[in-house]
Formats: structure tokens, sequence, C-alpha cells
């Protein structure tokens, strides 16, 4: 149980602090994009990053519930709660409240599901697993898992931006 704990933490770290990177270095970048990105674009650049955290820990929260064979259950965050909450946010701005659709409304209301998105998977995580990984001190195997992961991680890497290119691109 505690390389389990300590796999989700040291996963969680990896995200988290490739996150705090890319928030940190896109400010101190942005004199160096200078033209390449419009004005307008930036504000929505800042939220947008916002979603690299938390699609990641989706992913990390899925895969830990899949992990104690509840496989159907831990895809509804990501597959189901995201999508129908961010329609719900999009529809209601947009026809109940006569709010024009902006990119930069359609990255909070993105943003706005996955959080939910989150909350749910963990939810769900605290129910599915076994009492015994909470109590367990951490066990780190961080040069085994950083090695499995660079391939995964760019596989997924692909997949993410595949998924969301849509929304980039109409930004």
């Amino acid at each position: 149980w505690g390389s389990i704990r300590g796999l989700w933490q040291w996963a969680a770290a990896i995200i988290l602090g490739s996150s705090v990177l890319f928030m940190v270095g896109y400010p101190l970048a942005r004199p160096l994009l200078g033209s390449l990105v419009k004005d307008e674009l930036h504000g929505i650049l800042v939220w947008g990053m916002l979603l690299v955290p938390l699609l990641g820990l989706t992913g990390i929260i899925s895969s830990a519930i899949r992990g104690f064979h509840k496989v159907a259950i831990a895809q509804v965050g990501e597959q189901v709660i995201m999508p129908i909450l961010f329609l719900l946010a999009a529809a209601i701005g947009a026809y109940a409240m006569q709010i024009e659709m902006t990119p930069l409304l359609t990255i909070w209301y993105q943003v706005g599901a996955a959080l939910a998105a989150v909350a749910f998977g963990l939810a769900v995580l605290w129910r599915v697993s076994a009492v015994e990984v909470f109590r367990s001190q951490a066990v780190y195997q961080k040069m085994q898992w950083f090695k499995s992961t660079l391939s995964l991680a760019s596989i997924n890497g692909m997949q993410i931006i595949q998924k969301w290119l849509s929304l980039i691109i109409v930004s």
C-alpha cells in the first residue's frame, strides 16, 4: 500500500510542479513572444494553463480508481461530468442569461467543469480506496517510475493536445 500512496503523491507532485513551471514560465516568456500571441489571447492562455493540472489530476484520480477495479465510475468525472457541466454552463450563460460566448468565458466554464470532475473523482477515490492506502507510509521508487513515465507521458500529452485542439483553435 505504501508504494501505491507514494506513486499517487509522486504523480500529483510532478503534475503540480510542471504546472507551476508553466504558470511562472509563461509570464517570463511573454515579452519574448511579442506579436506571436495576440494581446487578447494572453488572459485566455493563463486561464487555460489552469486546465493542465486539473486534467492531469483527473487522469491520476481516474487511474487510481480503475486500479481498484471500478472502471466505469472512474470515467464518469472526465467523460460525463466535465462535458455535461460545461454544456450546462454554456447553455445557461448563452440562452438563459444572454451572455455572449467569448473564448475567455469558454475557458472559465471549462476550468469550472474540470474542478467539479476533480472533486467528484476525489470523492469516489476516497470511497473505493482501501483504508490501508491512507494509513500507510508512502514508499517512493522515483527512478523506476520516472523511466516508465517518459514514454507514457509523451503519448498521453499528444492525446490531450489532440482532445483539446479544437478549443485551442477556437480560442
